[in-house]
């Protein structure tokens, strides 16, 4: 291997081996690469590093995530023996703090999907919005993961859809409840009947006022809008998010093992596969900062029961999306 974009090829390579997708990271490093050998360079110093990640304008948290994608492709240079800085931690200040993750009601989530039909005028989106925020409700997906869904990822006889992009680079088949199955079905019969045509399998299950594959700004932005028009205010530091509709559905189904007296570390490792995340420590802040689950776990240190080995996540998706 020879050159600096060689080396970056084995680096990227090697992380996604370890079950990381970095397509924003291969993303900033092929433009730090092509920074730096417009300038003649076949390495880069830590002060390199730094006046790169300052380039664009932004925020400092901006900045600082620049850096740090540059740092670790750093200390992947000096481990093979090329000649690199490190580039030490620090150097730019601004790292986001994670947002305050909104748990929503059951209430609320029902709430959402029902003004679907006052605040979008066109049947298509209408009907999507709420497919949309039903399926994330009882699955925990990843807003991006449902809607790169192909009609072909959703199978009505099996009752499961596959999610096929993850952070972590693999895919999973979750298994659904059957008025969920039934309610999606219903969902791809009525689009289709405005569309005039079923749809082919490679088309996209969720589609967009134009008969497409939505795009995210759009469906969060429709998403804010019906917060506004349920009047689903922040509460507690947290501000409704459409996200978070996944942070709702991590923390109740932790909850809901403690009210069974089940074991929360297996709870949460079968939860972390569900979600999708590399490792249960992932999973852990989506619910280490709930209220309703502190106090169960308070409730269980003062009046502890035996553990469960009862299957946990089966019961989710009993919503219909």
């Amino acid at each position: 291997m020879s050159g600096l974009v060689g080396h970056l090829d084995g680096y990227l390579a090697v992380r996604r081996a370890l079950g990381f997708g970095l397509a924003r990271d291969e993303k900033l490093l092929r433009q730090f690469c092509g920074w730096l050998a417009a300038r003649g360079k076949e390495s880069f110093t830590a002060a390199d590093a730094v006046a790169w990640a300052q380039m664009p304008q932004g925020a400092p948290s901006w900045h600082a995530w620049r850096l740090s994608v540059a740092r670790s492709f750093a200390r992947y240079l000096v481990g093979v023996g090329w000649q690199a800085d490190l580039v030490p931690a620090g150097l730019l200040r601004g790292g986001a703090s994670r947002a305050v993750p909104f748990i929503y009601t059951d209430a609320e989530i029902e709430a959402l999907m029902e003004a679907c039909g006052a605040v979008f005028r066109d049947e298509l989106r209408r009907l999507s919005m709420r497919a949309l925020i039903g399926l994330l409700a009882v699955t925990g997906a990843r807003v991006g993961e449902a809607i790169a869904l192909d009609a072909a990822d959703f199978d009505a006889a099996a009752g499961t859809v596959s999610l096929r992009t993850s952070k972590s680079g693999g895919g999973r088949k979750l298994p659904l409840h059957p008025t969920s199955t039934a309610a999606l079905e219903d969902y791809l019969a009525d689009t289709s009947a405005i569309t005039g045509r079923r749809r082919r399998p490679d088309e996209s299950l969720f589609l967009s006022a134009a008969a497409t594959r939505p795009i995210y700004c759009n469906v969060q932005n429709g998403f804010h809008k019906l917060t506004l028009a349920c009047g689903i205010a922040p509460r507690g530091g947290a501000k409704p998010r459409l996200h978070d509709l996944r942070h709702a559905m991590a923390t109740k189904t932790i909850v809901r093992a403690y009210q069974a007296g089940e074991d929360p570390g297996h709870a949460l490792a079968v939860l972390s596969a569900w979600l999708g995340h590399a490792a249960p420590a992932h999973t852990y802040w989506y619910v280490d900062q709930s209220q309703e689950l502190l106090a169960e776990a308070v409730a269980k240190l003062e009046n502890p029961s035996p553990r469960h080995a009862s299957a946990l996540l089966p019961e989710r998706g009993r919503r219909r999306p």
